[in-house]
């Protein structure tokens, strides 16, 4: 997977803590052609959270398949450990879709642009999110 310009696309880490704003993580893809994309994360226990998740806080919008051309998953405290984030093309396109991102974590914003092919998985991202111990 590369960023515009041919780069390779690194697996940025960001920092999540206690102290973040409403969602801990926001992941938005954006496709301009016809294209079914789900965002999925994987939590640091393997548990996957997607559109057909069931967790508390969990929070994931337009889910309409090939008619949809964006899908955003904000998920509310992480649990700790290291979260993978990844995209999964499902339609039987025959070109490569080229999806726009936006991982948000931890006051950070990453904005990869990757090409999937049909039935591909994709790691994009790892989240990582710390507990603080307060001794006092």
């Amino acid at each position: 997977a590369l960023f515009e310009g041919g780069a390779p696309l690194p697996a940025p880490v960001a920092q999540v803590n206690e102290k973040m704003g409403r969602y801990g993580a926001r992941v938005t893809a954006e496709w301009a052609e016809a294209g079914d994309v789900d965002i999925v994360l994987v939590e640091p226990d393997g548990r996957l959270l997607s559109w057909m998740s069931q967790r508390r806080g969990l929070k994931v919008s337009c889910v309409r398949g090939p008619a949809c051309k964006r899908e955003q998953l904000m998920l509310p405290s992480p649990r700790s450990g290291t979260h993978s984030v990844r995209i999964v093309r499902h339609d039987a396109g025959t070109s490569p879709l080229r999806v726009r991102l936006s991982i948000s974590s931890g006051g950070k914003t990453y904005s990869p642009v990757v090409d999937i092919l049909a039935g591909e998985s994709l790691e994009v991202a790892e989240l990582v999110r710390t507990t603080i111990k307060r001794r006092y």
